[in-house]
């Protein structure tokens, strides 16, 4: 069943074995089967917690596009690139770029994960400007 289903992916993502979670996405791809957010949510915290940035876009990628663009998941994404042990600036200007593009507000959770996983001020400056984005200062 679901849950149990759930449980099993879970564990694989918090014990970080990512052979057996890609292959269980995969296999999700090939069958057509789109996964439900809170599927993604569960999964997506210890992903995150982790840095694994990559794992989670695939994972998106087996949501409908209307979950696909729920704030809960860029909250995930954003995470964790901020948690990544290489910081990459463009992948993180990229993400906030599509995530202003749906038309969201961004919380104070992405903005602060924005700022960490881009972890370069010249660059926010110029991201908020863009954006008419007023950053959380952080004293």
């Amino acid at each position: 069943d679901d849950w149990t289903y759930d449980t099993l992916l879970h564990a694989t993502a918090r014990k970080d074995d990512l052979e057996t979670l890609n292959k269980h996405v995969r296999d999700a791809k090939n069958a057509g089967v789109t996964w439900p957010v809170t599927r993604y949510s569960l999964i997506g915290e210890e992903l995150a917690r982790n840095g694994r940035f990559e794992e989670l876009v695939k994972i998106r990628g087996l949501l409908s596009s209307e979950d696909a663009n729920r704030k809960r998941v860029w909250v995930r994404l954003f995470e964790s690139l901020a948690n990544k042990e290489d910081k990459d600036v463009d992948v993180a200007v990229k993400l906030f770029e599509d995530f202003m593009k749906t038309g969201h507000q961004p919380t104070y959770m992405i903005k602060t994960n924005f700022v960490r996983a881009v972890d370069c001020p010249i660059t926010i400056e110029i991201e908020a400007e863009k954006h008419n984005v007023e950053f959380p200062t952080l004293e």
